[in-house]
């Protein structure tokens, strides 16, 4: 008795079709089963652009990825453009629902389209496996398939709603860069799939500015996250060469080269501060952060220094952060040296906040951005929490707590930020900083976030720059000395006055001995005793 097909395709066989192996056969299966090189090599085929149908001939890069996603549940990859990523990701794909049973894959994209066309692959190359490798088929569709062995694929865009609530075991984001909306889609599937000791996630996209995928990334490769990081360069592609290249950039222009084939993240076209320079910006590593991540402390506060802390402010309602900046203006290159960025803080309590980290950093001078609910939290820290450095704004009609964002203050303040970072002049380690700042883009005659990104800390930043160009900011670098030094002045004279002088008479002794004891102020001790 024959084999009995599915829908009358003689590629794919109907459950409950028994086979006979051979002991070669089951030799080959359990090699296949442990090896997916030698599966994917000896009996995965594809088509190519030139060949035609062929069996892959594995790049040794490819060999590599294949080993690593293997080795880790959590992946990202950064890959150039036509570099084969479908075709890896393809062959893992297929070995995971063919050798597991019960497993749900998800394969999402940017669109629809192309994660179903990954799935077109994964069914041409499963077709042309050997009816003995093959798993007999219960549905066969063009967005979703199912195996006799109860594992299955799904397709969809990144967008929908159709994973949320399912099982997914093997979670694949083809063009993650080039997804909207990251954020929201990320927090509602990370969980699911997490949560499982064996789940995995595989994330991959060529860079795209930037943006979320472009922080995964630095986190991965930083060692801030579980994700193994693996990268793949257009050189990584076996006869590739200089000339390739030369006759690439020629035939596109040397900034789309270097971010689709050299993996650069250019910033979003038209951002306040080049793409050199923020290519040229370094993540740094806080050395504390707090428990819900809102707090990040790179660099301790130094004694004698003199800090800066600019406040913006949001309602707490999840869709704006608020956020502040504290930046060492002790000397130049100015530094940027804590961060605060919450998005649920009430602006009841952030002014504790504010005022608190504040007065661990040598009692900073805070300047508050009062266009909206900011007048609320200058006015609290002041009255409320009587912290005393706050900055006014005078601008010579009224005399205000913090300062007010207008047309012209954003203008300087903007102006002056991009010379202060393109030539060194203000250190920025954080990287929720750097990420808005490859967003921060041009539209009209100002600047503002980018689609999908905020501007909360960037505000921050774009008033420090605006707070350097006022008359009295180098009195503010100087006021902490200044202040020390009125102190110790203030102290040495009441000592002086304190102290006594000379001999007394006691009726007991002729001369007494003055013994000073250090802490405890003078005793006097008759000599006689």
């Amino acid at each position: 008795m024959g084999i009995e097909y599915y829908n009358a395709n003689p590629n794919l066989k109907r459950v409950g079709q028994e086979m006979k192996f051979t002991k070669a056969q089951v030799e080959e299966f359990v090699k296949c089963s442990q090896d997916k090189v030698y599966f994917a090599e000896k009996f995965m085929k594809i088509v190519h652009v030139d060949k035609g149908l062929m069996t892959i001939p594995l790049y040794e890069y490819q060999k590599n990825l294949l080993r690593t996603l293997s080795d880790h549940r959590f992946a990202i990859i950064l890959q150039s453009r036509q570099s084969g990523k479908t075709t890896t990701l393809t062959v893992d794909l297929l070995h995971y629902i063919l050798f597991n049973n019960h497993k749900t894959c998800a394969i999402l994209a940017n669109k629809g389209a192309t994660a179903r066309e990954i799935l077109h692959r994964i069914k041409m190359a499963y077709e042309h496996l050997p009816k003995w490798l093959q798993q007999g088929v219960v549905e066969w569709n063009k967005g979703s398939i199912e195996l006799e062995n109860g594992s299955r694929i799904l397709t969809a865009a990144s967008s929908s709603d159709n994973i949320r609530g399912q099982a997914i075991s093997y979670l694949f984001v083809d063009e993650c860069a080039f997804v909207d909306n990251w954020e929201e889609f990320y927090s509602s599937v990370y969980p699911t799939i997490s949560s499982g000791k064996e789940s995995r996630i595989v994330l991959v996209s060529t860079a795209n500015g930037m943006n979320h995928y472009y922080k995964l990334w630095e986190d991965a490769t930083s060692g801030r996250s579980n994700y193994a990081a693996f990268e793949v360069l257009w050189s990584d592609v076996p006869g590739r060469d200089a000339a390739w290249k030369e006759e690439t950039i020629n035939n596109t222009s040397e900034g789309a080269f270097l971010q689709e084939h050299e993996n650069h993240f250019l910033g979003s076209s038209h951002t306040l501060i080049a793409s050199s320079a923020l290519r040229q910006l370094a993540i740094g590593n806080p050395l504390y952060e707090s428990e819900d991540q809102a707090l990040k402390i790179y660099k301790e506060p130094v004694e004698g220094h003199s800090y800066v802390n600019i406040v913006d402010t949001s309602h707490g309602k999840g869709l704006d952060f608020s956020a502040f900046s504290i930046i060492d203006v002790t000397e130049y290159p100015f530094e940027q040296v804590a961060v605060y960025y919450n998005a649920d803080i009430s602006p009841l309590m952030y002014p504790s906040v504010v005022a608190h980290v504040s007065r661990k950093f040598n009692e900073a001078w805070v300047l508050v951005e009062t266009n909206d609910i900011g007048e609320q939290v200058v006015n609290t820290l002041n009255y409320e929490l009587e912290y005393e450095n706050i900055i006014s704004d005078n601008n010579g009609a009224q005399y205000s707590l913090g300062v007010r964002t207008t047309k012209s203050v954003k203008a300087i303040g903007c102006s002056t930020l991009r010379d202060l970072v393109e030539h060194k002049k203000l250190i920025i380690r954080d990287k929720d900083s750097i990420f808005e700042l490859g967003g921060f883009i041009q539209k009209g005659k100002s600047y503002e976030a980018d689609v999908g990104f905020h501007d909360d800390i960037v505000m921050t930043l774009v008033l420090f720059a605006w707070l350097t160009t006022q008359e009295n900011f180098e009195d503010l670098r100087q006021s902490f000395n200044i202040r020390e030094a009125i102190y110790s002045k203030q102290i040495e004279s009441m000592e002086e006055d304190l102290t006594p002088f000379g001999f007394i008479e006691n009726g007991l002794d002729d001369d007494v001995e003055i013994v000073e004891i250090e802490g405890d102020g003078t005793v006097w001790r008759s000599s006689g005793l």
